[in-house]
């Protein structure tokens, strides 16, 4: 489970909003995004090194969204 910070959750329910889908989708494709990102330059990776990589990105990715990058 990802628990995020009131401003990232609101930032996560503005996406949402915004493209119709709901926020376990937005955070998924963002989740899937980085993934595919990550995995290209790390190779092979545990699992928790994959569950602090998808976190990392996915507040950066919200934060980024909300600036409007």
């Amino acid at each position: 489970m990802i628990v995020l910070s009131e401003t990232h959750q609101a930032q996560l329910e503005m996406l949402a909003d915004e493209s119709g889908r709901s926020p376990d989708r937005v955070v998924a494709e963002l989740i899937r995004r980085e993934w595919e990102r990550y995995s290209a330059r790390q190779g092979v990776c545990t699992a928790s090194d994959n569950i602090a990589a998808a976190r990392e990105a996915v507040e950066k990715q919200l934060r980024a969204a909300v600036k409007g990058e």
